[in-house]
């Protein structure tokens, strides 16, 4: 019997103490943000989500969004300027690791001097590269702004300045920015 009472006694002591400094505020919880975006980041964002959704679904054969002609045009646009975006990730990605492409103060990728300019096929892809991803994001950007309900035409400055700061946000160390005042700066 005293046995017993021994196993019971570790376990009701662990309990009440816990208990006790649960509601004694030794145990406070903390709420850190770690990340605040606007609503207009996070509309920004979700058009971007779309869009990729959209892609899975155009490269299905069996999709019946594939097989829609209805589609509006302004989406098709934007559909393929995504898909632009994505085929040259990776040459973007290098060009900002070389130092040859920055993410601009008006949104759009800037060409920098780099070691590449020595070289004339690298050059040229470069160029195009950055002629490519510029023409896609400005027609995601006409997307985003007819998508909108909040945004008119006299909007794209605004959305230009959102952006612009979440390139800059998603910038990894070493990539170029431009700031507001036309100077550059590595993150």
């Amino acid at each position: 019997m005293q046995l017993g009472r021994m196993r019971f006694f570790p376990n009701f002591a662990v309990a009440w103490l816990a208990g006790l400094l649960a509601t004694s505020g030794c145990f406070t919880p903390q709420i850190q943000v770690v990340d605040e975006r606007t609503a207009l980041e996070n509309q920004i964002l979700g058009q971007y989500e779309r869009l990729d959704d959209d892609l899975q679904l155009w490269a299905s054969v069996r999709s019946p969004a594939a097989a829609s002609s209805g589609m509006h045009q302004l989406r098709r646009q934007a559909l393929q300027a995504r898909r632009v975006e994505i085929f040259f990730q990776d040459d973007v990605e290098e060009f900002k690791r070389l130092g040859c492409l920055g993410e601009g103060r008006d949104a759009l990728l800037a060409r920098r001097p780099c070691s590449v300019d020595k070289e004339r096929t690298r050059v040229a892809w470069l160029e195009r590269t950055l002629e490519e991803v510029n023409k896609a994001r400005l027609a995601i950007f006409a997307y985003v702004l007819a998508a909108s309900p909040q945004l008119g035409a006299g909007d794209e400055e605004q959305l230009r300045r959102v952006f612009v700061e979440l390139r800059r946000r998603q910038a990894v160390t070493g990539d170029w920015l431009q700031l507001d005042d036309g100077s550059w700066v590595q993150k």
